[in-house]
Formats: structure tokens, C-alpha cells, sequence
């Protein structure tokens, strides 16, 4: 949705985005990766699986109305590049 509005920064779309069911997100079912390198950004707490919260990364609901002065991705990038040493 954020990408369709343009709403999204430019490194945005190259994220991984895995497509979840079920109750809650269960970094273990992501191909290849290994938990304790994976990270869950989500903004409801209660998608996470228990025992899995050091790895849930917490980002403010994105919800109408939009504000212009939103930077919750750019401080979500912070975090990932500083605190998890991703690269994105």
C-alpha cells in the first residue's frame, strides 16, 4: 500500500516482506533464515510469537489520517542498520 501511494522512501521496496497467516508470525517459517538473525517489525504486539519478542522490532501504526511529517520508516531503517547490522 505504501509503495501504491508513493508513500514509501525509495529503499522501501527492496525490503523482504513475508506474507503471514495465523495468529501469530513465527520468524521460523521464514526459507532460509535463522531466527536469531530475523527481526519482526509490526506495530501490534500481539502478532508476536512468544518467546520471539527480542527479535520483534515495534513501528508505530501507519494509519489514516496521513501526516506529511511521518518519519517512522526512516527511524525503523535506524534501527535495522544500527541495532540489527542490516543492510538495506
Amino acid at each position: 500500500m505504501l509503495v501504491n501511494e508513493d508513500a514509501a522512501p525509495e529503499w522501501f521496496p527492496r525490503m523482504e516482506y513475508i506474507a503471514w497467516s495465523g495468529q501469530h508470525k513465527d520468524l521460523q517459517l521464514i526459507p532460509h533464515a535463522a531466527v536469531a538473525r530475523s527481526v519482526l517489525v509490526d506495530d501490534f504486539e500481539g502478532y508476536v510469537l512468544p518467546g520471539q519478542e527480542t527479535q520483534w522490532v515495534s513501528v508505530l501504526p501507519y494509519a489514516a489520517p496521513y501526516s506529511d511529517n511521518d518519519v517512522e520508516l526512516s527511524r525503523i531503517r535506524t534501527v535495522l542498520i544500527d541495532e540489527w547490522g542490516c543492510a538495506v
